[in-house]
């Protein structure tokens, strides 16, 4: 039997499209990146930021190190070992196992240290734009 939903108690988001609404804001937190990162991961294209102006895709994030960098290092590149890449960002170091061009082809021997990530604020703020009223 279905139950009548009390609505003064409940709480509903609005569904997400991957190529909507995707784009990765450099401007967070370091944590808050990692989860954006995540949360867009498999079975999802990846979360979406640009490399050398053209769109790519990361997948499967960790933080792996809390610590007080600027914000102005936020989406660069400071290491890459084993096919996986450390960005900075603020307030950590994200390790990112997957970097993706839009084939699903592993773009990582094209990165190198010192590169930067970098998402256009137009593309940000697009993506937090709803475009479907529930």
């Amino acid at each position: 039997k279905l139950k009548k939903i009390d609505s003064s108690n409940s709480i509903l988001f609005p569904r997400l499209k991957s190529s909507t609404n995707g784009y990765i804001d450099w401007n967070l937190d370091a944590d808050e990146i990692n989860r954006f990162i995540n949360a867009f991961s498999d079975p999802y294209p990846g979360a979406i930021t640009f490399f050398k102006n053209k769109k790519i895709f990361l997948k499967n994030s960790k933080l792996l190190k809390k610590n007080y960098f600027h914000s102005f290092t936020s989406g660069l590149i400071v290491n890459k070992y084993r096919e996986k890449t450390h960005i900075s960002a603020k307030n950590g170091i994200l390790l990112v196992d997957q970097v993706l061009n839009s084939k699903k082809e592993s773009i990582c021997k094209l990165i190198k240290v010192g590169d930067r990530f970098e998402t256009n604020n137009k593309f940000v703020n697009l993506s937090k734009k709803l475009k479907k009223k529930l």
